[in-house]
């Protein structure tokens, strides 16, 4: 579980080399541009809330590889 406060600028590409993740919460921060590509890497992860932060509205097609995904907050 990763939970980030204070995080300012683009979405910290790093989390996605925790493969092993099952949940990612940034929500509150002030993440800009998009979600990254490589986001579809974490394929155990249940639940991603990037809630309340000033990402791109654009999803990136690689979502679809998080077959566990449960929750979706953005």
């Amino acid at each position: 579980e990763v939970y980030a406060v204070s995080i300012v600028g683009p979405f910290p590409t790093a989390v996605t080399n925790l493969l092993d993740l099952k949940k990612l919460d940034l929500h509150n921060n002030k993440l800009t541009g998009p979600i990254p590509p490589q986001i579809g890497r974490l394929r155990h992860l249940k639940i991603l809330n990037l809630r309340w932060n000033k990402l791109q509205d654009v999803l990136p097609p690689e979502i679809g590889d998080l077959k566990k995904l449960t929750h979706l907050c953005i």
